[in-house]
């Protein structure tokens, strides 16, 4: 099997999650489609910036460092959080015996963003009978 473990590239196994494992769920199509995008997103990542292009050399600093990278890119915690999918790919490569272990294992996915709420200023208040005069709706 160690043989088999030292070939695979990230394009093959992104292809056989791909076929195997997404096509095997009952996802609705946006989300497959989400799901490859960030493997698109962390594959290219891993082979421009780690020149890494087999899946054994994958360790957990490396997907660290794309969630870095997304972080120093100014994207949300929610998206960055989102981005964390990527440990359902190296569950599946682990569960088929196809790696040892998953270096996403113990991957901590970042902080939920927390939005503030936006209220109205005063004058904001005030010009919104003025902004809303010409509708047709009237009140009840």
């Amino acid at each position: 099997m160690a043989l088999i473990y030292g070939a695979l590239t990230l394009n093959y196994v992104c292809t056989l999650y791909e076929t195997e494992y997404l096509a095997s769920r009952n996802l609705a199509p946006l989300t497959r489609l989400a799901y490859l995008r960030d493997l698109n997103e962390l594959t290219g990542f891993l082979e421009e910036h780690c020149q890494i292009s087999r899946v054994d050399h994958v360790e957990r600093r490396h997907l660290e460092g794309f969630l870095g990278q997304l972080d120093r890119q100014g994207l949300s915690g929610n998206y960055r959080r989102r981005k964390v999918a990527i440990r359902s790919l190296f569950a599946f490569l682990e569960d088929r015996g196809l790696i040892p272990a998953s270096p996403a294992r113990k991957l901590l996915p970042p902080e939920r963003g927390r939005h503030q709420s936006r209220y109205l200023t005063e004058l904001e208040y005030k010009r919104l009978p003025e902004a809303v005069r010409h509708e047709p709706r009237t009140p009840r």
